[in-house]
């Protein structure tokens, strides 16, 4: 017997849903505040899916301009995957080099992988007792000032 799979919505077919769906709104006369409140959507956005819908008859997903990746990019990416996979410490920095690429394109490569293209900043540990000794200074700051309320 077949099982029955629930069919997910692609991000396209979703975004293709809220456009018809907003392009009904404003057939329906629907103010931009109210439609950008219950797709949360800015103002500004739904003034230009407006536009949109008014030179063109529809609101149509407008594609991202800019040059599309290369081969070589590909190829980057296989390797920054690789050495981070083996030692995940390494940032953009130090790949870069490694890559003869610069240090921006080597935070673009580990942003599209989705990775961390910076050193984790260190930060203190705090203790229980150090946190216990934070709650106890606020609290008693607090309690000296009038209502509770700072200046």
């Amino acid at each position: 017997m077949a099982t029955k799979r629930s069919k997910t919505l692609s991000k396209t077919d979703l975004i293709t849903w809220r456009n018809e769906a907003i392009a009904q709104a404003f057939e329906r006369n629907v103010s931009t505040a109210d439609i950008g409140h219950v797709f949360d959507m800015t103002q500004h956005q739904v003034q230009r899916r407006q536009k949109q819908w008014y030179e063109h008859g529809n609101i149509a997903p407008v594609p991202k301009p800019g040059r599309p990746r290369t081969n070589g990019w590909i190829n980057v990416a296989q390797t920054f995957q690789e050495k981070v996979a083996r030692n995940p410490v390494r940032t953009a920095a130090d790949l870069s080099p490694e890559s003869h690429i610069s240090c921006w394109t080597g935070d673009r490569v580990l942003k599209d992988l989705g990775l961390c293209s910076r050193a984790r900043q260190r930060r203190q540990k705090l203790t229980r007792a150090d946190k216990l000794k934070r709650l106890e200074r606020g609290s008693r700051i607090l309690r000296q000032l009038p209502d509770g309320v700072g200046p």
